[in-house]
């Protein structure tokens, strides 16, 4: 797997990503993140139009909060020309938690669980669809668009 030192940087401290850097034009990599304690989704169960990925370290974070509840008031007027996700490590409960209080219903959530194995998938997920993992074992921050069948339209950096 590619490692990019220094490719992210946090209060000034680089820090090294691992994976491609995937640019407007890439086929986007399948993936599996979780969707419960039990349930997983990949790349090939999403409907077959625009897609608009989120990926957020925590939703309890307020950085990540924001980018969430923004998305969503955005994602209102697109109805059903796109299916939107966001990605967290969050546990499910936590996950629910959020959407409720917060009234998230135009996105659906991808969700990591106390169990390593789908933690891991989930870590896989951030890397698959355009974010990789810092070495450190977390996500960073990403938004991407993708839309088939002409692959990744758009990313944020």
């Amino acid at each position: 797997m590619q490692k990019r030192p220094n490719a992210v940087t946090l209060k000034g401290t680089g820090f090294t990503l691992i994976g491609p850097q995937l640019k407007p034009g890439d086929k986007a990599p399948d993936f599996t993140c979780a969707t419960g304690l039990k349930d997983t989704l990949g790349l090939a169960q999403t409907p077959a139009k625009a897609r608009l990925f989120s990926v957020v370290p925590s939703l309890d974070t307020p950085v990540c909060s924001i980018q969430t509840k923004k998305f969503n008031e955005q994602l209102a007027g697109l109805k059903d020309k796109a299916t939107c996700y966001t990605v967290s490590l969050d546990l499910p409960f936590a996950q629910g938690r959020f959407c409720g209080a917060e009234g998230i219903t135009n996105m659906q959530v991808a969700v990591g669980c106390a169990r390593p194995l789908v933690r891991r998938a989930l870590r896989r997920a951030g890397r698959g669809i355009g974010r990789p993992r810092p070495v450190a074992g977390r996500l960073c921050r990403r938004c991407g668009r993708h839309h088939p069948p002409r692959g990744i339209r758009s990313r944020d950096r």
